[in-house]
């Protein structure tokens, strides 16, 4: 009998403890709970400001996708012949480009679905009226001097009949920096001379039939030579450059080659009008050349000379 109230002051001693246990332990979990839930939220908030995040990103790209889309769309939509003048200065650094003479004059008529260029170089000593100042008759490569390149592409289109949509407008120094932009270009020497650059001074060779790979310093050499031959043959190495520059166009590379065109010349040449030339980035671009055939005018000097009225009319054809 003595046992039961033993075991009975037992069980209600542990029954407090127990009882004080669980009041404890309430309040041990109501604030251990509140430090849970904070642990908890916090990854939760993160994981919602980075998906937050990165669907702005995401968003940003498909906008710039769409954007690339629509102006390549309506790029090709749009697309058209273009006639582009391509004008080169003898401007040294830290001269004005428009106060100097022209040192080469090339024009491209490039007609993107049909992935073709024709394009020809003028000779620099060819008689034209100048459209600026008292418009007399001079060297063409004078116009720029005296009324700057707006003269210059004036006399062009009034000597051919012909509008220029487009102009590029390069001196020595932004020539060789494309040059070197697209890795540099493969040309055949066209004849055996050598010239030493305006740059380093370093004296380039070239010999008639070999390939070279030039860089920026030694396509500038070779494009500028005319001691040894003529400003014909000349004109044709120009040519041979940029045809070589048009052979580095692809897909991959346009847009950083368009991107240094833009920093590096002066141009009326926009990204809108970039649309316009995406079609001919599809298959092989064909290129043709028109040979000018020019003869003499004593009355203006041994050396200057006249186009021939027969070239004049093939131009106005082919670039109107």
């Amino acid at each position: 009998m003595s046992d039961i109230p033993k075991r009975r002051r037992d069980y209600n001693s542990r029954k407090n403890i127990d009882d004080n246990k669980y009041e404890n332990l309430s309040d041990l979990d109501f604030n251990e709970s509140s430090e849970v839930e904070e642990s908890v939220n916090l990854p939760k908030k993160k994981k919602k400001k980075k998906r937050r995040f990165l669907k702005f990103i995401f968003n940003l790209f498909l906008i710039f996708i769409l954007l690339i889309a629509g102006l390549l769309t309506y790029g090709y939509v749009t697309a058209k012949p273009m006639n582009i003048l391509v004008l080169g200065s003898d401007a040294r650094e830290g001269e004005e480009p428009d106060s100097t003479r022209a040192d080469s004059l090339m024009i491209l008529r490039v007609d993107p679905k049909k992935r073709e260029i024709v394009k020809f170089s003028i000779p620099r000593d060819t008689i034209a009226t100048l459209a600026c100042g008292d418009q007399v008759e001079d060297r063409i490569n004078h116009s720029l001097a005296f009324g700057g390149l707006d003269c210059t592409e004036k006399t062009v289109e009034n000597l051919f009949d012909i509008e220029i949509d487009y102009h590029f407008f390069f001196n020595f120094s932004t020539f060789e920096i494309v040059v070197d932009d697209v890795g540099g270009v493969d040309v055949v020497a066209n004849s055996t001379f050598s010239e030493p650059s305006i740059t380093t001074g370093e004296t380039h060779t070239f010999e008639e039939g070999q390939k070279y790979h030039m860089d920026g310093d030694m396509a500038l050499s070779y494009a500028r030579h005319r001691k040894t031959d003529s400003d014909f043959v000349r004109g044709e190495r120009q040519q041979q450059i940029i045809e070589a520059i048009i052979s580095e166009i692809n897909i991959a590379n346009a847009f950083n080659l368009l991107n240094s065109v833009l920093k590096q010349a002066e141009t009326n040449f926009n990204i809108i009008s970039a649309s316009r030339l995406f079609p001919i980035l599809f298959g092989e671009i064909e290129i043709k050349t028109i040979e000018l055939r020019v003869f003499r005018d004593s009355s203006f000097g041994k050396y200057l000379v006249r186009l021939e009225d027969e070239n004049i009319a093939e131009v106005h054809e082919k670039f109107s």
